[in-house]
This record gives C-alpha cells, structure tokens and sequence, in this order.
C-alpha cells in the first residue's frame, strides 16, 4: 500500500476535470464498484459461513491455501504479465496499467478483478490474518481503470484519477462507510480535486 501511495498518490498527476460529463461518469462507476464490492463482501462471507460449518479449522486452512495457489496458478497461466510471477505487488502493478494506458486488454483487467477476489476470499476466509481493506482499495482501483479502458481514456493522469475514485467507490462498498471511504482516500492521495467525483 505504501509503495502504491508512493508511485500513485504522492506524484500529484492524477487530475480530472469538473463538469457534468464527468460526474455522471463518476456516478456510473460509482455504482459499477459499489456492486464489484459487494458481490466480493458477500462472496467473503459465504465462503467463511461455508467453511466453518463444515471442515475444521485444519481443514479450512488448507482448503483455503489449495484455493489461493490455485487461483494464483490461473492467474500465471491466463495473464502472461501477472504480477506475483513478476514478483512485485498488486499495488505497482497498478502503477504500471496506468502508465501503459490503453495498451492494457479488458480481459486482463477482468482475470486480475476475478483472481484477486478468490485469492483474497480463500485466504482470509480460511483464518489467515490479514483484512479486506487492501484488497478493496486493489480491486476498485482495477475497477476504475477497466472503467477508463472501457471509456478509451489515454491520459495517465485521468486515468489515475478513475483509479482512485474506483478505490473509494469499492472501499465505501465492502465496508459500508461512503463519508470515511472518501475521507480516507483523500487522507492517503492529498487530492482535494477529486472529492467531488469521489
């Protein structure tokens, strides 16, 4: 996360312009993160209600790994480029998609939204520690660049700036906090122009 704020938030190039189109698109990915979290949430939640009520605790930490080495495995084989093979975090790997821009594939984005999910459900849904609040911010960020392919956005700085927007729609989702999710991203970016959309 702190590589991430480092690469993205300090560098201050994240910019978009005040104007209706672009409220009415940070309306429309609003709702589009605000569903990818939930459907994750809720997901998270079956898993760990599942697991519990019918394996062991040995039995869920197992599980649990043999499903996030799986969904690792899918990850190498599907996206060529996939950042653990790369051997760096999900947070720079963010940091290169938007200095690549367009030059990144939809399927790509979508594989690496889905496989982040499922790592994420089988590894914190079996007992391991650690939390969603990473995962969240990781996942909207996606959310908020396929948004910008989707769109056919080339500038890197708006292109970083629906990525943070993604990053407060889906943290707002998974926690049920939308005034603290845009405080909190604010906090970490120091992006007052980006309240509004967010």
């Amino acid at each position: 996360l702190f590589d991430f704020s480092f690469h993205i938030f300090n560098r201050s190039n994240a910019y978009l312009q005040a104007n209706f189109l672009n409220a009415f698109l940070a309306l429309l990915l609003g709702v589009i993160t605000g569903i990818i979290g939930r459907i994750f949430i809720e997901l998270y939640y079956i898993y760990i209600n599942q697991m519990t009520s019918r394996f062991s605790v040995q039995r869920q930490l197992i599980y649990g790994y043999l499903l996030f080495f799986i969904s690792i495995v899918i990850g190498g084989l599907i996206i060529s480029d996939f950042y653990v093979i790369k051997g760096i975090t999900p947070f720079v790997e963010i940091e290169i998609l938007i200095d690549n821009g367009s030059n990144i594939s939809i399927q790509t984005v979508i594989f690496m939204i889905l496989i982040q999910i499922l790592a994420t459900t089988a590894l914190i849904g079996s007992g391991y520690p650690g939390g969603i609040f990473a995962p969240s911010l990781f996942i909207g960020a996606l959310t908020g660049l396929l948004f910008s392919i989707v769109l056919q956005f080339n500038d890197p700085k708006e292109i970083a700036a629906w990525a943070i927007i993604g990053m407060s729609g889906a943290h707002a989702a998974t926690t049920k906090t939308p005034v603290a999710s845009v405080l909190l991203i604010l906090e970490i970016t120091g992006l007052p122009n980006l309240i509004i959309p967010m």
